[in-house]
């Protein structure tokens, strides 16, 4: 059966309530997050950025409440800089610092979302005559219905990773602390669940580790597990959503 003889099978209102039903449903088969990122570059001290094989020590800016997402960030980003050549050591021995944070707020916001209402139905009756003959008729007919547009409250979240790098060796020697490099990752969406958002924002801000931006770039990402595996290179594949 055809594309246009399968639709011809349904009166018009119902057409418009099927495509309804298949432009809602997109969101949810093609699942996207975007990301905005900014990277910033001490261009005094790293003017060609880190170089291969600096070591690094990592920790939180502050003690998370959760303690085992915390560890599994750290472990996330250890493993990201090993996969670029990096060293991962102790605070003695690090060339420099690399402190992370992140977190997630919330705020509500106004949005029209697409609400199809079903056509009027209308009867009519009356006689028919042929000859000297009468016939009596009742007719049924439905107008199209129409997509109109409803306010409705939703809840966003944004959810967010920093990271800030210091020179380890300004620190020790005065006690100073210099930043070299800061990069940052942002995201704001329906879903409430950090950890489902933390790769990619980690994927984003990585990208121009150890380098500036020069300006805040928005990206569009489709969330699959083939472009975190791609991009993280981390030792477990992800499994496939």
């Amino acid at each position: 059966m055809g594309v246009i003889m399968f639709f011809g099978l349904f009166s018009k209102e119902k057409y418009i309530y099927l495509l309804l039903i298949i432009v809602l449903a997109l969101p949810s088969c093609m699942k996207r997050v975007s990301i905005s990122t900014n990277t910033f570059l001490n261009s005094r001290s790293i003017p060609d950025g880190f170089s291969p094989k600096s070591s690094f020590s990592i920790a939180p800016l502050k003690q998370s409440n959760n303690q085992l997402f915390e560890t599994e960030i750290e472990n996330k980003i250890i493993k990201i800089l090993q996969n670029k050549g990096y060293v991962v050591t102790d605070p003695d021995h690090a060339d420099y610092y690399l402190i992370f944070d992140f977190g997630m707020t919330s705020s509500k916001q106004v949005v029209n979302v697409p609400k199809y209402v079903p056509g009027q139905s209308q009867t009519r009756s009356g006689n028919v005559y042929n000859g000297w003959k009468a016939a009596n008729y009742n007719e049924t007919s439905t107008s199209s219905g129409s997509i109109v547009y409803v306010p409705e409250e939703q809840t966003l979240f944004t959810r967010s990773l920093h990271l800030t790098v210091y020179d380890a060796s300004l620190y020790k020697q005065k006690n100073q602390e210099e930043q070299v490099w800061q990069g940052s990752a942002a995201s704001t969406g329906e879903d409430a669940d950090l950890r489902d958002i933390l790769d990619y924002l980690l994927v984003s801000v990585f990208k121009n580790f150890g380098k500036d931006s020069k300006k805040m770039i928005n990206e569009n990402v489709f969330m699959n597990s083939d472009y975190l595996n791609a991009n993280l290179k981390l030792e477990k594949n992800y499994k496939k959503k």
